[in-house]
């Protein structure tokens, strides 16, 4: 079932609304956070209950926990663990391929502070 799954937030555009836009609106409505746009991620095309979709993905920063989501179990993990929740393999590859990136940002985080 959908609730057993474990994905990235992702939902539609609302109107007048760009895809990072709405990537930072669905985190903090799915996730309760508040977050930044770093870069894009990807595009993944699929079908979905006979929809054919096209996901707009970015790569994100949390900024502030605002609450609790939408009701979702909210879980963080390291990129390992992350690999092996995901349910989808289209999400896996965009990790995967992501992994340099977002391991670079950390970094370099962790120098500032």
């Amino acid at each position: 079932t959908e609730q057993e799954q474990w994905t990235f937030p992702k939902g539609d555009l609302e109107a007048g609304e760009s895809p990072a836009e709405a990537a930072e609106r669905e985190v903090r409505e799915e996730a309760g956070v508040e977050s930044r746009v770093l870069a894009p991620a990807g595009d993944l095309e699929f079908a979905h209950k006979g929809r054919h979709l096209r996901v707009r993905y970015f790569l994100l920063e949390l900024t502030n926990r605002v609450g609790d989501g939408d009701g979702r179990q909210v879980t963080w993990r390291s990129i390992d663990d992350a690999l092996e929740a995901l349910t989808f393999d289209g999400t896996r590859r965009l990790l995967r391929a992501l992994r340099q990136r977002i391991e670079a940002h950390a970094q370099l985080r962790a120098a500032r502070r």
